[in-house]
C-alpha cells in the first residue's frame, strides 16, 4: 500500500486499508468501536468511509458489501484480493496526480501549471506543492 500513498487521497486510502483489514482478519462481524480504534477515526468518519466504500463497490462491482447495524459491521460476502485490486485501480484513476504521472510517462516532461489549472482545475499552489512532494522517476 505504501506505493499508493503518494497518489491516492487520504479517505480513499483509508477505504483500501479497511478492505485489506477485513480481508486479512476474515471475521463474521466487526465492532465499530474496534474499527474506530484500529484506524484512529471518529464514529462519524467511520460511517462516512463505510457508506462511501459501499457506494464505490456498488458502482464498480454492482453489489453492496458492508451492512452497518447497531454498532456492528457485517461483511455481506468475502472480499478477495481481486476486489482490493479493482478498488485500488479505481481510486488511482480518480487521483489528482494521475494526469501528472501520465504526462510525465508519455512526454518525459511535466505539464505547465496553467495546463493543469485549465484542464484539471488545480490551483497553482496545489500543483507546485504536489510537484515538490512527489518523487518522479528519471529526475
Amino acid at each position: 500500500m505504501n506505493s499508493l500513498v503518494s497518489f491516492i487521497n487520504k479517505n480513499d486510502l483509508l477505504k483500501i486499508e479497511l478492505m485489506n483489514y477485513v480481508l486479512e482478519t476474515d471475521q463474521k462481524f466487526y465492532e465499530t468501536k474496534t474499527l474506530e480504534q484500529e484506524f484512529a477515526v471518529s464514529n462519524y468518519m467511520l460511517r462516512e468511509i463505510l457508506d462511501s466504500l459501499n457506494i464505490d463497490l456498488h458502482n464498480i462491482l454492482d453489489s453492496d458489501w458492508l451492512l452497518l447495524q447497531k454498532g456492528l459491521v457485517y461483511p455481506r460476502y468475502r472480499v478477495t484480493r481481486y476486489h482490493l485490486y479493482k478498488m485500488s485501480q479505481y481510486y488511482f484513476n480518480l487521483s489528482a496526480l494521475k494526469p501528472l504521472l501520465e504526462t510525465r510517462v508519455l512526454t518525459g516532461s511535466l505539464p505547465t501549471y496553467t495546463t493543469i489549472q485549465y484542464d484539471y482545475g488545480w490551483s497553482p499552489s496545489y500543483f507546485f506543492s504536489q510537484k515538490k512532494n512527489t518523487k518522479w522517476p528519471c529526475e
